[in-house]
């Protein structure tokens, strides 16, 4: 797509001029942890929960809206499965509930508007066992230094994919617009 269209607006055009798509997956939300993490607050663990709060709430109001625009604007009725954020370390004490909260606030919007989740966390702590750390599994990409990048290798992609289609399986039957359809689901307060 183009420079002058955001990534919504290709979304909406695709739905509307593909009727027949069977599946819409997303994934949204680490980044903007790591936004705060590493941008807004580098290094200030304090500074970051300070602005916890208005992240998630911020997150909720953005994920609402995709979501409305998905089923109203585009008419979309079929599946959506969302993708949940996979933490890097599972026995991080700061990192692992930061992202399983991010993690539900994806379940309750994506419930509302008749999705359903693919469990990326789950999928990747089991497969980190007892270490907990995510970058000795293979599933992220290695950088040269030996380190891993944050985005799934190969391995990591093809887990993901598996859960996708796993989660389908279960998935309900096509979304009925309601007049009652949310317009904000959450609210953060500190």
């Amino acid at each position: 797509y183009g420079s002058k269209q955001t990534q919504m607006d290709y979304a909406l055009q695709y739905l509307r001029d593909h009727r027949k798509t069977d599946l819409v997956t997303i994934n949204i939300g680490a980044n903007d942890l790591g936004v705060l993490l590493f941008i807004t607050c580098p290094g200030d663990l304090a500074c970051a929960q300070s602005h916890f709060s208005e992240v998630l709430s911020t997150y909720a109001d953005n994920l609402t809206t995709i979501y409305r625009r998905i089923r109203l604007e585009a008419g979309y009725k079929g599946p959506i499965v969302a993708v949940n954020a996979y933490a890097f370390d599972y026995n991080d004490p700061v990192q692992t509930p930061a992202i399983a909260m991010l993690n539900s606030i994806l379940r309750t919007v994506t419930d509302a508007f008749g999705g359903t989740i693919a469990d990326a966390f789950a999928s990747f702590k089991l497969s980190a066992g007892d270490s907990g750390n995510v970058c000795k599994t293979g599933l992220l990409v290695k950088r040269p230094d030996n380190n891993c990048d944050t985005h799934p290798s190969a391995t990591g992609q093809a887990l993901l994919s598996t859960t996708v289609f796993a989660t389908l399986t279960y998935t309900a039957a096509p979304y009925t617009v309601h007049s009652g359809t949310p317009t904000s689901l959450y609210s953060i307060s500190e």
